[in-house]
C-alpha cells in the first residue's frame, strides 16, 4: 500500500510518500513547497506530476484541509501518529511534549506516561511570535535567512514581543539609533524562544522534541537550548503532520 501525507500549511506543502512492506513503514520520497499563499494550486500542480497509481492521498493542516476533495484528519490526530513513527525510529528517552513550530502558529503537545498526547497548549497568538514574522523583519532589514542562520547570537538587543507593532519599532528604532543588525537579530531570535518557552513545560530538564519549519532555524533553537538542554530535532522535523497523515492511512501507530 502506497500513501502520500500532504501538510498544508500556513507558508508551505509538506509531503511524505509512505509504503507498507512486510509490517515496515517505509518514507520513500519527502518534499516541501513553499505556497506564496496559493496552496491549492500548489497542491494540484504537485499531483500533476506525480505518480499516484495504487496511492491513497491524505492531509492534515489547519486552515486549508477542509477546503480541498481529499481524506483530512486534524493535526493533533496525525501528529500522535507520527510522534509514535519517531519514538520508534530514533529510541528518544521518555518525551514531555512536543513543540510544532510553523510560520503562523506555535504549538505545544504535552505527553502523557504513554508517551501519548494529553493537551494542547496554543496561547501564544501574537504575530511576533511566529516564524513568518523573523522572516518578515529579516527582508526589512535585507538580511537572508541564510546569512542570518551564520550569525553571531551572543549580546542580543532586546525587542518586545508583547504585540508585533511594538515589536518592529523597537527594531526600526534601534537600527535609526545605530545597533548592529547582529544585534538586532539575535535579540528578535532570543524573543521567538521566549514565545516557545511560554508554552512548554516549567521542568527545564524535560525531553523536547521539536518539529516544524522552525526547528531549521538555528539562533532560536540555540537559544531555546540554553534552556531547556534535551531538545532533540530528528531528521523529519519539516515533515512531521504529513508523515503522521500517510501513516494514519496504513493503521500503524
Amino acid at each position: 500500500m502506497k500513501t502520500i501525507g500532504i501538510c498544508l500549511g500556513a507558508w508551505s506543502l509538506s509531503f511524505a510518500h509512505i509504503t507498507k512492506k512486510d509490517d515496515e513503514i517505509i518514507i520513500s520520497k519527502l518534499h516541501k513547497i513553499i505556497h506564496n499563499g496559493n496552496p491549492q494550486k500548489h497542491l494540484i500542480d504537485y499531483l500533476k506530476t506525480t505518480n499516484l497509481d495504487n496511492t491513497t492521498l491524505i492531509a492534515t493542516g489547519r486552515k486549508f484541509r477542509k477546503n480541498i476533495n481529499i481524506t483530512n484528519i486534524s493535526e493533533t490526530e496525525a501528529s500522535e501518529y507520527a510522534l509514535s513513527f519517531l519514538i520508534n525510529k530514533y529510541n528518544y528517552p521518555k518525551l514531555e511534549a512536543v513543540a510544532s513550530l510553523g510560520a503562523e502558529t506555535f504549538l505545544v503537545y504535552g505527553l502523557d506516561s504513554q508517551q501519548h498526547i494529553k493537551n494542547v497548549n496554543a496561547k501564544n497568538k501574537c504575530a511576533s511570535g511566529t516564524g513568518e514574522f523573523f522572516l518578515q523583519q529579516l527582508k526589512r532589514m535585507d538580511v537572508s535567512i541564510e546569512d542570518a542562520m551564520k550569525l553571531n547570537i551572543d549580546n542580543p538587543y532586546k525587542v518586545s514581543g508583547r504585540c508585533s507593532v511594538f515589536c518592529k519599532s523597537d527594531c526600526t528604532h534601534a537600527l535609526n539609533i545605530g545597533i548592529n543588525k547582529n544585534r538586532v537579530i539575535a535579540g528578535l531570535s532570543s524573543m521567538v524562544a521566549d514565545k516557545i518557552i511560554e508554552l512548554l513545560p516549567h521542568n527545564t530538564d524535560a525531553n523536547i522534541l521539536i518539529v516544524g519549519g522552525l526547528s531549521n532555524n538555528k539562533l532560536v533553537i540555540n537559544f531555546l537550548k540554553k534552556v531547556y538542554r534535551n531538545c532533540f530535532i530528528p531528521a523529519e522535523a519539516d515533515y512531521f503532520e504529513a508523515i503522521g497523515a500517510g501513516i494514519y492511512l496504513l493503521g500503524d501507530k
